[in-house]
């Protein structure tokens, strides 16, 4: 018998004396394949098999290939528009690029967006959006590799420790891991803020705005017992507002070291993890003072008992000047600690947790020191083919101490207990949740004195693939104890997408709509916003090539004031939407001279004599 990646093939074999040939009718794709020969013995009928492997290549100079492209384009014109300061009309465009390139173990990869924002009418671009007219780099990311070794260039994401760069800093730039002696090293140096677009390149070629570093982690005991990490970064960021909101308009300038050393003990029962780091900062580099260095300590450890009790506790301490210039967003001046524990018994789960914090780690008296301090506590029932149901508590008290002249004292505890009952069926699933809270403020107005009540239940119902509808309604009602007043929110929405003739024409809709009242009539409003959509495909038209849809969107938007019509209004908008999808490859066949003649994918004859040893392969 003789089987060709599993497949018994030996009804298509050829045989001569000493001499066994097969031809697949038509191409294999390219990659690894495996050829299985099988004689069976005269007596037991079984046999030993024979078995050896061979590549087909999609390259005569590249074991891989590939390079392809993605476009798509929207356009939306407005018959009439929701309000004076839409455009008129929108122009999105986006091309995805993938490549990728192996031989002997070194592998490429190409990934990337280029898009095009257009449109034409009054008032600026959105938040975050790219100036109108505007053929642009999104985003690319080049990956050279060679295991275990990495080269990463673009938009890179550089996470070496939470000290030093948080969970991650996503940025442009340059990436390199390598293993040198045991060690595992990385090297980056990256853009100090978040861009776009082709005019910085790699973005490292400002001094004034770039970050980089290195690291060193190593195993000192094996089954990872113990490892240690050490990073060094510094930079300058001379724009920091683009990142980090309130920064000095002067600029930014840092250096950090960290060591981090991690364990796991017992077959990863037992993990724990501390850091500390040492940073020298300077928020203002435009004023006369320079840097100022203080420290971070972070202690974390977590483990598992009895297979089913996960028990978990951390500590941090930040000080006051304590920063990161590659960690923006990091809180400092922070000292607490955080608890955890939760187990499985049966088809019930708990979890409990606590933690407590304060500022004001050097007691500087011009300051006051604000606790927090929270507790949880849930409990979930999980039974197949029943309702499963979830009960949970909160609590959150924040108070002030050693307040200076001035400053009004905080003490104020909040207290929320939640249900939930969540129930599904092949067809149709639903669920109800609940809450009720009570904020207590000892001291003050603000926050005021609140109870507030808050029930939501929901439907998904798809009785066939055609129709799909998800109605919900929720319900508010918060009550201001010092005032007296209660203010009441119904909130109902819709959401439903209909197969009017299946692949060709479809409606969705999202609609909700929003009643607010007050007891003591200072409020009474209704409110209500629709999106309704006709969909036509057209792939089925366009040889399935691709994904095409002509769309017709009517927004509807109204807002009542039952006091006061003035400011009641109504708005409706009609759109014509084109949306384009096409993935063009760039390099097909013809195209293979780039890399060497393209393989026609064929098995060579599997010819095998008497000593079963493949000739030709």
């Amino acid at each position: 018998m003789i089987a060709v990646d599993g497949t018994d093939v030996t009804s298509q074999v050829a045989r001569r004396p000493g001499r066994l040939t097969y031809r697949p009718a038509s191409g294999l794709t390219p990659g690894p394949h495996t050829v299985t020969l099988t004689f069976p013995d005269p007596d037991s009928g079984e046999g030993e098999p024979i078995q050896w492997s061979f590549t087909i290549r999609d390259y005569s100079a590249l074991e891989e290939g590939s390079l392809d492209l993605e476009g798509s384009l929207t356009y939306e014109q407005a018959a009439k528009r929701l309000q004076g300061t839409d455009p008129h009309w929108n122009l999105n465009g986006n091309v995805k690029i993938t490549g990728r390139a192996s031989e002997r173990g070194v592998v490429a990869t190409l990934d990337g967006n280029l898009r095009y924002i257009d449109a034409e009418g009054p008032g600026p671009p959105g938040p975050g959006q790219t100036p109108r007219n505007n053929f642009d780099l999104a985003d690319f990311l080049l990956t050279l590799s060679k295991d275990p070794h990495k080269l990463q260039l673009g938009d890179v994401q550089v996470a070496e420790s939470f000290l030093s760069t948080g969970f991650a800093f996503p940025r442009r730039g340059g990436l390199l891991s390598v293993e040198l002696f045991g060690a595992e090293l990385h090297l980056f140096q990256v853009r100090s803020d978040s861009i776009i677009g082709f005019d910085h390149g790699l973005g490292i070629g400002d001094p004034d705005r770039r970050v980089q570093g290195a690291s060193i982690a190593r195993d000192l005991l094996p089954d990872k017992a113990l490892r240690m990490k050490v990073t060094y970064l510094d930079g300058e960021n001379a724009s920091p507002g683009a990142f980090n909101i309130g920064s000095a308009e002067g600029g930014q300038r840092g250096d950090l070291l960290s060591v981090l050393a991690s364990s796991s003990l017992f077959g990863q029962r037992l993990r724990g993890e501390g850091e500390a780091a040492f940073s020298r900062f300077d928020v203002n580099t435009a004023d006369e003072f320079g840097r100022r260095g203080d420290s971070g300590v972070r202690v974390k450890v977590d483990g598992t008992l009895w297979e089913t009790l996960n028990l978990g506790a951390e500590y941090q301490r930040m000080g006051l000047n304590f920063q990161s210039i590659a960690n923006p967003n990091f809180v400092r001046d922070r000292e607490g600690i955080t608890t955890s524990a939760n187990t499985r018994w049966g088809p019930t789960q708990y979890t409990l947790g606590f933690s407590q914090a304060h500022d004001n780690v050097r007691d500087d008296p011009l300051l006051p020191r604000i606790r927090q301090r929270t507790y949880s506590a849930a409990w979930g029932l999980q039974v197949p083919d029943y309702p499963s149901l979830t009960l949970n508590y909160n609590r959150s008290e924040q108070a002030s101490a050693r307040e200076p002249a001035g400053f009004d004292r905080l003490d104020t505890v909040t207290d929320l207990f939640g249900a939930g009952l969540t129930y599904s069926q092949p067809t149709w699933s639903a669920n109800l949740n609940g809450s009720y809270s009570l904020q207590d403020n000892r001291n003050g107005t603000v926050p005021p004195d609140s109870t507030t009540w808050n029930a939501t239940t929901g439907l998904s119902y798809r009785p066939t693939p055609r129709l799909n509808l998800a109605p919900s309604f929720g319900f508010t009602r918060s009550h201001d104890r010092l005032a007296n007043v209660t203010a009441s929110t119904y909130l109902p929405t819709v959401t439903a997408n209909v197969a009017l003739i299946p692949d060709l024409l479809t409606f969705d809709t999202q609609a909700s709509f929003t009643r607010t009242v007050a007891d003591d009539e200072s409020i009474r409003s209704n409110s209500f916003t629709g999106i309704f959509r006709l969909s036509l495909s057209l792939e089925r038209f366009l040889l399935n090539y691709g994904k095409q849809t002509v769309s017709l969107r009517f927004n509807y938007n109204r807002f009542d004031d039952e006091f006061s019509s003035l400011n009641s209004r109504q708005q409706w908008g009609l759109f014509v939407i084109i949306d384009l999808l096409a993935p063009l490859p760039l390099l097909p066949p013809a195209w293979g001279g780039l890399f060497g003649p393209k393989t026609v994918g064929r098995l060579p004859d599997v010819q095998t004599a008497f000593g079963f040893k493949p000739v030709g392969h």
